[in-house]
């Protein structure tokens, strides 16, 4: 009996496993600005975007963000976005995106642990275009990011 269960969680691990291979190569060339405090949170989702193909350049918050976004305004495809940070929030970063930078095309995802319609709303009106509850599950993320992906051959 054990040897089945073994044997089943197996399987099951391989074929999601392979799923998730599956949706990550449709992230190969997205350029994304990871904007995110948390080391763990970094690395993990760093390694996840990267094994997709996704080229990710990190900034620890809001205001190392807006200075990638400054020195090269063209560079990124995507945001992913944390709400919570320290020097400056993710909030914050978007409405200075938005309204400072005037770069009001480019795709700025929230990532929170916050997931009350409240908080969506928050992120919304701040100027996010969506948002993804901590925890995720990469499947969700790359059809949320698939989303707001730039034709091919910008």
């Amino acid at each position: 009996m054990k040897i089945s269960e073994t044997s089943e969680t197996s399987e099951t691990s391989e074929t999601s496993e392979r799923e998730q291979s599956s949706s990550l190569k449709s992230l190969a060339g997205l350029r994304v600005l990871l904007v995110e405090d948390n080391p763990i949170n970094q690395m993990v989702v760093e390694t996840l975007l990267e094994q997709g193909g996704a080229q990710v350049t990190m900034a620890q918050n809001g205001q190392l963000a807006i200075n990638a976004l400054l020195a090269s305004p063209d560079a990124f495809d995507v945001v992913l976005m944390d709400v919570q940070m320290p020097v400056m929030d993710g909030l914050q970063a978007t409405r200075h995106i938005r309204q400072q930078l005037k770069l009001t095309q480019l795709p700025i995802i929230a990532m929170t642990a916050n997931v009350l319609a409240s908080d969506y709303q928050r992120c919304i009106e701040a100027g996010m275009n969506d948002h993804i509850g901590k925890p995720f599950k990469i499947k969700d993320l790359v059809v949320l990011m698939q989303q707001f992906r730039p034709p091919r051959g910008r």
